[in-house]
């Protein structure tokens, strides 16, 4: 059965089984599956579901990430050996025998915190990690070459620009997105743009307004490109990755 090893200075900590039917949710809740008391997790960071084509881990929306195998990802497919690190904890999966039956709750790493709310981790590993993400491709003498970020510039809905720095830009009804859209059928978190290594992400989430690229429905995660339209509901975005040409 596949497992997953929870390590903290490669020190086992605990090991888990991976069953068909029975997803595994990791995060700093204690209604988690997977429980890691560290303010560099997020309360719901995580989950891991047995397929019928494999394994399955995905981040969910977590502010420091997921990796695999230093790689960030949303949703990827778990091969024999791969590393998983969240926050400061590492997850190793074996597709051998070994695990245990785990239900919700119970501690692992550190003690838990009375605050609430995640801290970003800024250590010197986790900035490389995210290097793919936050920094600009090399010029061929080795300096670093600064890449514009992306901008959705308001057409209908709302006024000026909202630059898309973090990893996810939330959508929807409630205050509390990055870009708040109003309307009877559109919900509370309708739609999340993601910065991935290789583009900005848009899925569409749960509205009865549906989010639009170009006239098109979105169904799964779709790559944005320079002059895209965005709709949902009033709104109306223009996605633009590239910076201005001189006159």
């Amino acid at each position: 059965m596949p497992n997953l090893r929870l390590m903290f200075d490669n020190k086992l900590i605990d090991q888990y089984a991976v069953e068909y039917g029975n997803p595994l949710t990791i995060g700093r809740k204690e209604t988690n599956h997977i429980v890691i008391s560290n303010l560099a997790v997020s309360s719901n960071h995580a989950r891991v579901e047995f397929k019928d084509d494999g394994v399955y881990i995905s981040d969910m929306e977590s502010k420091n990430g997921t990796f695999v195998n230093g790689n960030t990802i949303m949703t990827c497919r778990l091969k024999d050996g791969d590393e998983i690190i969240i926050g400061k904890h590492k997850l190793l999966y074996s597709e051998s025998d070994g695990g245990k039956r785990v239900y919700p709750g119970g501690p692992a790493g550190a003690p838990t915190s009375a605050l609430d709310s995640t801290m970003v981790l800024d250590t010197s590993r986790h900035r490389d990690m995210l290097s793919n993400i936050l920094t600009g491709s090399k010029k061929a003498d080795g300096a670093k070459r600064k890449t514009p970020i992306p901008v959705l510039l308001y057409i209908k809905g709302g006024e000026g620009k909202v630059v898309l720095r973090n990893k996810f830009t939330r959508i929807g009804k409630e205050d509390t997105n990055d870009i708040v859209v109003k309307g009877l059928f559109v919900g509370a978190r309708a739609a999340t743009v993601t910065k991935r290594s290789d583009g900005y992400f848009i899925s569409h989430m749960k509205s009865w307004a549906r989010t639009c690229v170009n006239g098109e429905k979105v169904k799964e995660a779709r790559k944005l490109e320079h002059g895209d339209i965005v709709t949902l509901g009033g709104l109306t975005m223009k996605f633009l990755s590239k910076p201005k040409k001189n006159a």
